[in-house]
């Protein structure tokens, strides 16, 4: 368990090893960025270096506090977690109670308040009393999709560290090397994930993703063959997998891309699902650019579309049309 370890945050683990190395590690951080990129392990590793005697950097590994740091058994790091949809101001009274114990075992206490966004204003301000006067063993690692949620007393007496979204190659190169999976299969996650190596691991992990890709693929191949009343036939389908919308779009575009890629090119190193180039030679044939370009500007804007609550049923079916009609 060492930085290292995270895909693609270079510059957010610069940050906070050299407070490490230069022992000059704050009372409160804000880790910021979207969800599976690595806030949360970067949080248990450096909970884990700031209790080690040996760290240089990274945690040793070795010690008795790395070993219940690892395990999630250390009684002087604390993950505070809600199934609730607010942290209220209880739940930071109750955290600032704890906060008065000392250390048992190290020299600090850490809490780390994951989903920290959903702490309403009344929790920030509570808070706030905290971050004013920390007691000199505590150490605060809130962790939060975006910096701008909170009251701007409470970033800047945070040290912000921006986690981003992470480059395809490296999540490529890390699943290769550490999920042991097929080069083709490594592409299409990496080429899923947007930048969110969680993404891509799930995606490898779940069965149900994998044939939910070919259901998808399939019905692209299929659609342009049949006529309206076939397409919108189709509509059940994305009614019932209303939820998973954002994964089925993200799989047409790529098939689309894929598509108008290797009608060009004819060369299946630069698609993404290189597994189908045999259905995506053959449906090459039956579009020009122009229908291919049309068919994922239609689908990126049924996407935007869709993130501002214009209606569900609606919007699959004019897509559906769209695409039946290339």
């Amino acid at each position: 368990m060492v930085f290292e370890d995270i895909v693609g945050q270079s510059n957010a683990i610069k940050v906070i090893k050299n407070s490490l190395l230069n022992n000059r590690a704050g009372h409160a951080y804000i880790f910021c960025g979207p969800d599976g990129v690595g806030k949360s392990l970067a949080a248990s590793i450096f909970a884990a270096a700031l209790n080690c005697k040996e760290a240089e950097g990274n945690p040793c590994n070795l010690c008795t506090s790395c070993i219940k740091a690892k395990s999630g058994n250390h009684p002087d790091i604390i993950d505070f977690k809600t199934e609730r949809t607010i942290i209220r101001v209880d739940d930071i009274r109750g955290l600032q109670k704890d906060m008065q114990k000392k250390p048992y075992e190290s020299e600090n206490n850490i809490y780390i308040i994951h989903e920290g966004d959903k702490m309403n204003e009344e929790a920030q301000n509570c808070l706030l009393k905290t971050l004013e006067e920390p007691p000199l063993y505590v150490t605060i690692i809130i962790l939060a999709k975006n910096e701008h949620y909170f009251l701007s007393t409470i970033t800047s007496r945070c040290q912000i560290v921006k986690f981003t979204r992470a480059p395809e190659k490296e999540i490529e190169d890390y699943l290769k090397k550490n999920m042991g999976v097929l080069d083709y299969e490594a592409r299409y996650a990496a080429s899923f994930s947007e930048g969110i190596l969680q993404r891509a691991k799930d995606y490898l992990s779940n069965d149900e993703f994998k044939e939910s890709r070919n259901n998808i693929i399939n019905m692209c191949a299929r659609i342009k063959s049949i006529d309206k009343a076939g397409a919108l036939s189709y509509l059940n389908y994305f009614m019932d997998n209303k939820s998973k919308i954002d994964y089925i779009l993200t799989v047409m575009v790529s098939f689309y891309r894929d598509i108008m890629i290797y009608k060009e090119t004819k060369d299946n190193k630069y698609i993404t699902n290189i597994d189908k180039v045999d259905i995506i030679n053959r449906e090459s044939l039956k579009y020009t650019y122009t229908n291919l370009y049309n068919i994922i500007s239609v689908l990126k804007q049924t996407s935007d579309n869709l993130k501002y609550n214009i209606n569900f049923q609606l919007s699959m079916e004019l897509m559906l049309l769209k695409l039946q009609e290339g």
